[in-house]
């Protein structure tokens, strides 16, 4: 099977690969690698705090705490997710973004050595990132493909961590069929 993650999707298509799953193809975009210092930092009670947001009901509030802690978002600019369309899809799923930091393992300290734990991956690897998107997503997904002993880069133009489909389709159809 091939396999395409997005975000920390993609840390676990990279972790399945690890784990021998029978993948010939690998796909990643915008892995959250934090692999510089400088970068956004979770705070050590960052798991617990939001945690206990979820558990009193105040996922609006626990999606701040990550748009500011984890991804590194103004607190101007966080506020008020509440009252944007999209926050109805994004209540839902809130409470699952405590998996994220045990997905994410070290890979999010600043330290670029984190990544060598997945140098035994061989498979055909495409890693991209969006030309919108921050540096750090950049050099994250550099890191990577730098690791990977068989991985592609590849900059997405004009698109950000939140991709439209119509943006890397024909990318992933290129990547699978060779």
């Amino acid at each position: 099977a091939a396999l395409f993650g997005e975000s920390s999707g993609a840390v676990l298509a990279l972790e399945a690969v690890l784990h021998g799953l029978p993948i010939s193809r690998l796909a990643c975009y915008e892995p959250p690698f934090y692999v510089y210092a400088g970068y956004p930092q979770r705070s050590a009670d960052f798991t617990e705090r939001f945690d206990a947001l979820v558990a009193d009901g105040r996922r609006g509030d626990a999606f701040e705490l990550f748009m500011i802690e984890a991804v590194g978002v103004p607190a101007e600019a966080a506020a008020g997710i509440t009252e944007i369309p999209l926050w109805r899809a994004l209540e839902s799923v809130t409470h699952t973004i405590s998996y994220d930091g045990l997905i994410m393992g070290d890979t999010q300290k600043g330290d670029p050595a984190s990544l060598d734990r997945f140098q035994p991956i061989t498979i055909p690897t495409l890693v991209m990132v969006g030309s919108e998107s921050p540096a750090y997503q950049h050099k994250a997904a550099r890191r990577l493909a730098e690791v990977l002993p068989t991985a592609q880069w590849q900059t997405v133009q004009g698109e950000s961590h939140q991709y439209t489909a119509l943006g890397i389709v024909q990318i992933l159809r290129d990547f699978l069929s060779r």
